[in-house]
């Protein structure tokens, strides 16, 4: 009844798989498996599936929806708690990104001819994705590199790379199968939406010594290792990120300028329409963004002297600036409770109304107050109170946001 009274997203997805009502009998069953045993069903998959896109892509999206319900059960049962969701959530992401990329490289590698993949492949996470903080609603941003092998043309290398990165966003987000799409944002590689949609590493390299932005080593910050060629991505983030992210020599004020210019132009120009500012959980006043730009302004200015700051989490990175007083510990406070707020809120109005679009926006009625209010926590029927803790605190954010990422007084 708690379930099916909270949230629109549970409900449905309980009337699709009957198998997970029996989870909700047994704790143990519902908290997020490990990443070993979601590698254990994808080799499954793989091995069954090895030449049917339209199967494997069922499965893998499959498992998905399974687990990301799993998880949503738990969550809404006291079961899990807003951590280990966001870490359960993620590391589903990572199992199918890299099966899918495992399938798409021994399946263009037969369907070439060749007796041995002509490049190696690597996913790099990026954003919420990299920084291992997926929400319920969450695409996965990566950039997707590679390197020829040592005896391959450059041309075949990519002529392949491209094909799998095809076939990868096919098993994915490809109309395949009845199942959800997994959306992959790729918008963060080098050039943005301008750029080719795979890269080598060497014009990866390239590109990030001699043009990208201060905004693109903020990105970097977030960078890890998804799925792939280990070898490969090691290389990149060591060689390519770390240098850019974790600078040696303080920005100059034209940097910071150029960052909090971004900023301010991002809040003015992507907020949806009709939407207040103060209501909005990722881009509003006090929101997600504004602590994360925050905090990564100063992992910039102070990870290249401080390796415990070259961390990809923004509490990670939180505690961190907490502990070596980069921050004061009331600063911290706000924006730590901000983040943790508007991180829950995003999942709970998921779950509320199961609608992507609705995710981020903090609603009006009492209604859906009330049941977001639920999810984190408070009774029944306090939505007004957690509408007034939350924007208390989002302002609270703000506040501190202007005085440590604009330098206002």
């Amino acid at each position: 009844c708690h379930v099916l009274s909270n949230s629109r997203f549970l409900g449905d997805a309980l009337n699709k798989s009957v198998e997970s009502v029996t989870w909700l009998g047994d704790d143990d069953a519902l908290i997020a498996r490990s990443r070993e045993s979601l590698d254990v069903q994808c080799r499954s998959s793989l091995s069954r599936n090895a030449d049917g896109i339209n199967d494997f892509a069922t499965s893998m999206r499959a498992m998905r929806r399974h687990e990301i319900e799993r998880i949503g059960l738990a969550r809404l049962s006291g079961v899990m708690d807003e951590t280990a969701c966001l870490t359960g959530m993620t590391d589903v992401y990572d199992a199918i990104i890299d099966a899918a990329l495992t399938w798409a490289i021994r399946y263009q590698t037969s369907a070439m001819g060749l007796g041995e993949p002509p490049a190696a492949i690597a996913a790099i996470g990026m954003g919420r994705y990299g920084g291992r903080e997926i929400n319920f609603s969450s695409d996965a941003d990566v950039i997707i590199i590679y390197r020829p092998s040592d005896n391959a043309d450059d041309n075949q290398a990519n002529l392949f790379a491209r094909k799998v990165q095809e076939d990868l966003r096919a098993i994915l987000q490809g109309p395949t199968t009845l199942e959800p799409k997994i959306e992959l944002d790729m918008d963060l590689r080098p050039e943005g939406k301008n750029g080719p949609l795979v890269r080598s590493y060497a014009s990866c390299e390239e590109y990030y010594r001699s043009w990208a932005s201060t905004w693109e080593h903020q990105a970097l910050l977030r960078a890890r290792y998804a799925a792939g060629d280990a070898a490969l991505a090691e290389d990149f983030l060591m060689n390519v990120a770390d240098p850019l992210r974790y600078p040696k020599i303080d920005l100059t004020e034209a940097q910071v300028a150029e960052i909090r210019k971004l900023k301010a132009r991002m809040e003015a120009e992507r907020l949806p329409r009709g939407v207040r500012r103060d209501r909005h959980l990722k881009l509003g006043k006090g929101g997600l963004s504004d602590v994360e730009w925050t905090i990564q302004l100063l992992q910039l200015q102070h990870a290249g002297d401080n390796a415990n700051l070259r961390v990809n989490g923004t509490m990670q990175a939180l505690d961190e600036l907490e502990r070596r007083k980069l921050v004061s510990a009331g600063d911290a406070v706000v924006l730590r409770r901000a983040w943790w707020m508007c991180t829950a809120a995003r999942n709970g109005s998921y779950l509320w109304s199961g609608r992507v679009n609705q995710a981020d926006i903090l609603p009006d009625d009492t209604y859906s107050l009330g049941g977001l209010a639920v999810y984190l926590g408070y009774d029944a029927n306090r939505g007004q109170h957690f509408e007034n803790d939350l924007l208390a605190v989002m302002r609270k954010a703000r506040d501190v946001t202007e005085r440590l990422f604009y330098g206002l007084s």
